[in-house]
Order: C-alpha cells, then structure tokens, then sequence
C-alpha cells in the first residue's frame, strides 16, 4: 500500500523565521533515504511569509537535497523496499532496489571511511560495484554473506567525494 509522511523543515508546517531552526539539507536526505527504503515517500513541509516567500534557509535546503538527487536520484526515483527487514543494514545503511530487481543500492548515511563491509548484499560474479557520481568501478571481495568494498584514497578529501552527505553504492546482485 502506498504511504508517505510529511515532516516540517522547521518547528511546524508555518512559516520559521529563524533558520537556525531549520533542520537542513542533511536531514532532508537522511529522512528521504530511510522513507524510501521502508517503501514510503517523503515530503518536506515548510510554509511562506506573509508575502508568499519561503526563508532562503529553506530554499537552501531544499536546493541541498536537489543536488544529491541530481547525483543518487537511480536509489530513489522508481526503486523499490527490500523485503522484510532487508532495507536496512544497522543505523547507518539503508537499501532500496531496482523495479526490476537487478541493482541494490546501499546508501551509507555516514562516511563509512577507507572501506564499507555489507552483509546484506551479495554482489553477481564479476559485477561491478560503483558509487553514484563516481565513474570508476570500485574494488570489491566476498566477505562472509556479504561484500567489502574498498574506497579511493583520494575519496578521504571530503571535497572530492561526489556529494557532501549519503554517498550511494549500486551492485548488481546475484539472482
């Protein structure tokens, strides 16, 4: 069944005049990322002044989340939950999959530093893993039920990393 919430951005749906209490652009994609996982949707609820203009804080933040989509938008748009408890991966991974159920998507919430291990997904003989916005294929090997998959040096510069928050990691999967 279909479902989504709705989340303000600041303390209510009205308008907030003080962005320091807009919860930002990270939040808006963590909290996308973990509704689209369980199956849902997510809309962000912010309200204009009383001239009809919304805070640029939360144009900001808004444009933040536009961005990552831009780069990770194949993890959300037309992907579907996992089965059972499978779309997540402790407190810091979620997953979606493709409609046609050939791709995984692992998104690491936290940077998950040189190396990320998943143990819920077992990548086909000789796929490629990759992280959206990255051209390059990434090194990967079996471990245990899952996979680990090393990260490029040049990744540990955080302004070198293809978004700023939520880094993506499609596989194909083993049917």
């Amino acid at each position: 069944m279909p479902w989504f919430v709705i989340y303000p951005l600041g303390r209510s749906f009205s308008f907030e005049p003080d962005p320091a209490r807009h919860k930002g652009g990270a939040w808006i994609i963590r909290t996308l990322v973990d509704a689209v996982a369980k199956g849902g949707a997510f809309m962000v609820g912010i309200g204009p002044d009383g001239n009809g203009r919304f805070h640029p804080a939360a144009i900001a933040n808004l444009k933040e989340a536009g961005a990552w989509l831009r780069v990770n938008g194949e993890a959300i748009y037309a992907s579907r939950s996992r089965e059972g408890d499978l779309w997540r991966e402790g407190d810091n991974i979620r997953y979606t999959r493709s409609k046609d159920g050939r791709f995984v998507y692992a998104v690491a919430l936290e940077w998950p530093g040189h190396r990320l291990t998943l143990e819920g997904v077992r990548p086909a003989a000789g796929s490629a893993i990759t992280m959206l916005g990255l051209t390059q294929p990434l090194a990967w090997t079996p471990a245990g039920n899952g996979v680990s998959i090393g990260l490029p040096k040049a990744l540990e510069d955080p302004a070198r990393r293809p978004c700023a928050t939520a880094w993506v990691f499609r596989t194909q999967t083993a049917r």
